[in-house]
Formats: C-alpha cells, sequence, structure tokens
C-alpha cells in the first residue's frame, strides 16, 4: 500500500471523520456495560455510528463489533462464523484509541439563572473552554440530544491574609436555551467545528473532539485494509478523558484487555499530541505537520512501555513507510497517556502512532480545549499503521521482547 492508495479513499476517510465529529460521545456513554443492557439502555449514538461505519465495509472485509464494560471491541481479518475467543485473544496486534470528549454533568445548583456543572475531566480554564456547548441526556433510555446553550467558566478567588486576590478554582456554567428541559444527571459537550480550504490533504480541520476521533477514524481504516490480509483487532475505549486523571482514564480497559487479549500483544495507540509541546522540529514552527508521528511510550516518568518495541520499528517500520511515500517522524520529547496507564502492568508492549493538534510550537493549540489538525496528517497516519502491522505480524515470533 502506498500515498496514492490512500489517497484514493481521501474523501471517504474526511466525510467519515466528519460524522464522528458530529456525533456525540460524552464520557461512559459510547458503549454500554453488560449491565446497561440488562436495564434497557439503548445503543448509544456513537455505538450506532461506529456500527454504521464498519457495515459500510463489508463488501471488503467483514468485521465484528462487540460492546465490553463501555468499550467498543472490533475483530477483522477472521472467519467469525467459526473462531472462538481464544482465536481472538491470540491476534497479536491490537489497536487503540478513544471514543469520548470532554464533558460536564448538570448539577442540581443554579448561579444567576445557569446551571452550575461539574467537569467529568481535567477541568479547562477560561481561556480554553468553548462557549457553543450541547446538552444530553438520557430519556426512556436512550441517550438523546435536549438542546443547545453556552458554556462559561468563572473565577473562583480566594483573599489572602495580605489582602491580595488569586484565583483558586474555576466555577463552569451553562446558560441553556431550553433550561426548563434540563436535568441534573444531564451531560455537556462542547458543539464547535470549522473546516478551512477544500476537501483534500491540504484543508486544515478545526472541532471539539477531533482528541480522539482523529484516532478514531485512522484505527477503522487501518482496520479496514488490514483485515483483507490479516487477522487484526481494536478496542475503541468509552472514558479516557477521566478525571483526576492518574486515578480513573480508562478505569474500565483493563477487563477487556484480560478478555480478549494475550499478556504478550502489541498495542499501538493513536493519540493527540499537543502542538504546544512539540518542541523537537523547530523548522516546523508555527506550520500544521502532515507527518505520522511515532512515540515511545515513557508515561510521564509513571512507568512506561517496552522501550525496544520503539527500536525495533524505528529501524525496520519507518523505511518502509517512507518507501511507500508516507510521512512519518519520530517524536521523542511528549508522550501521550491514554488509556495505557491502566494496561501498562499487564500489556507493556505499548507504542503509538500519533497525530499533532495545531500549529507547532503555539500555546494556543491544546488537545481537548483548541483543536485542528492538517487532513494530510490522518492519511499519513493510517498508512503507517498499515506498515507497522504488517510488519509486525510477519516478524512477531522473532522478536527480543
Amino acid at each position: 500500500m502506498r500515498f496514492e492508495d490512500i489517497r484514493d479513499y481521501s474523501e471517504e476517510i474526511y466525510n467519515t471523520l466528519i460524522e464522528l465529529l458530529k456525533t456525540p460521545g460524552p464520557s461512559f456513554s459510547c458503549a454500554r456495560t453488560l449491565e446497561n443492557k440488562e436495564k434497557g439502555i439503548k445503543e448509544y449514538p456513537m455505538t450506532k455510528k461506529i456500527k454504521e461505519i464498519i457495515g459500510k465495509f463489508e463488501k471488503e472485509c467483514d468485521i465484528k463489533l462487540v460492546e465490553d464494560h463501555g468499550n467498543i471491541v472490533l475483530i477483522g481479518g477472521l472467519d467469525l462464523n467459526n473462531a472462538a475467543e481464544e482465536d481472538i485473544r491470540n491476534i497479536p496486534i491490537v489497536l487503540g484509541a478513544h471514543l469520548d470528549e470532554i464533558t460536564f454533568l448538570v448539577t442540581n445548583k443554579i448561579r444567576d439563572d445557569n446551571k452550575v456543572l461539574y467537569p467529568l475531566c481535567s477541568p479547562p480554564t477560561r481561556d480554553f473552554i468553548h462557549r457553543e456547548a450541547k446538552v444530553l441526556g438520557l430519556r426512556n433510555g436512550e441517550l438523546q440530544s435536549i438542546c443547545d446553550g453556552k458554556l462559561y467558566a468563572e473565577e473562583i478567588r480566594k483573599i489572602r491574609r495580605d489582602g491580595s486576590v488569586q484565583i483558586e478554582n474555576w466555577r463552569y456554567l451553562l446558560k441553556a436555551e431550553k433550561p426548563e428541559q434540563v436535568l441534573p444527571g444531564d451531560v455537556v459537550t462542547q458543539n464547535y467545528m470549522e473546516i478551512k480550504g477544500y476537501v483534500g490533504p491540504q484543508s486544515v480541520i478545526a472541532s471539539k473532539a477531533l482528541d480522539d476521533r482523529v484516532g478514531v477514524v485512522s484505527v477503522l481504516y487501518a482496520l479496514r485494509f488490514l483485515s483483507k490480509h490479516m487477522p487484526i483487532k481494536a478496542i475503541l475505549s468509552g472514558d479516557e478523558e477521566g478525571f483526576p486523571r492518574d486515578t480513573s482514564w480508562a478505569r474500565l480497559i483493563l477487563p477487556t484487555y484480560r478478555r480478549f487479549c494475550r499478556h504478550d500483544v502489541i498495542t499501538i495507540l493513536c493519540d493527540g499530541v499537543n502542538g504546544a509541546d512539540i518542541k523537537e522540529y523547530p523548522e516546523d514552527n508555527e506550520n500544521f505537520l502532515p507527518h505520522a508521528l511515532f512515540v515511545p511510550y515513557t508515561a510521564e516518568g509513571k512507568g512506561g512501555g517496552d522501550y525496544r518495541l520503539f527500536s525495533i520499528i524505528k529501524e525496520k517500520v519507518v523505511p518502509i513507510c517512507e518507501k511507500n511515500d508516507f510521512k512519518i517522524r519520530t517524536l521523542t520529547d511528549y508522550v501521550s497517556r491514554s488509556f495505557d496507564p491502566k494496561i501498562m502492568n499487564e500489556y507493556p508492549l505499548i507504542t503509538f502512532i500519533d497525530w499533532s493538534n495545531g500549529l507547532v510550537n503555539i500555546p494556543y493549540f491544546k488537545c481537548h480545549y483548541h483543536e485542528e489538525i492538517l487532513f494530510e496528517q490522518v492519511l499519513n497516519i493510517i498508512g503507517c499503521i498499515f506498515w507497522a502491522c504488517t510488519y509486525l505480524k510477519e516478524n512477531y515470533a522473532k522478536f527480543p521482547l
């Protein structure tokens, strides 16, 4: 597979990404748990959308979807009519991304006729909060759009003993268009999108939830192309944006791994890198990167994956990608922590093929709060995931891991 082969699917991939961005995916509302199914909770919008997308692939490949512990598991490249769960566990590579987005919970409190919100995420500051909002709520077992509104953040100030004032925290408020329909326990997500340029590799997309719908669309299409040649699986997490991050990120991912993966599985995650944090390529300052970013897993000094996996891919896979006209770079001065903190102790063979948010080395571009991407990068990521998986599958038993 070469870059021009992926480019032939450019418009389809672009439209799929836009569909994913428009689909609500608040925390814990991407796939049902078994308990929720038994309570009569209907399929969430994101699950329906993923089923719709993989349904379009059925002429080329057969992909099975399983809801497990609030995550979506996708399996391709197997005879699914005869495959046992152990056959799925034995697939040596799993792709990963997260489906959820920044989410706020509506509380009982009212302030100046506005609903007070509690952040189900790492809380943003006022500078990085987008005012357009969408309210969602469970009604009759179905997650529904309730109304639009505006998000506000105001300072909570503390007076020190010397009389000076400091900002101690932030309070988040919702001005709903239909406040009488908004109930405590409803959730609020951001709601904005802007397309810059024509549909194609050089277009720029600015939208909420690019983190991590970019990863999702990349995983879906890599799965599509790979499943024609080899068994492959993916796990899409429903709760990466947990808060506080060190204790709750992707808290439900480990049971899914234990069910569907062996301990020697190789995990390739696709998540967002803050453009503001990319210092390694000063020649690209204030530009969008078209390259897929191959990142070692170091977990911010809190444990990490097997660094030898990064070395092997850097030596063997990067040249293959470049030979096939895919743009890829290694990036060692930043790491994204996605659902990896919950799996790294038992499944250490983790690496990333990531995307970069916004312009390089510009503080304004932070994942979750102000997100933009050059669409060409998505095409390069899909191709690089394809070649990484192809090489790893062919050489899986040879590695000194």
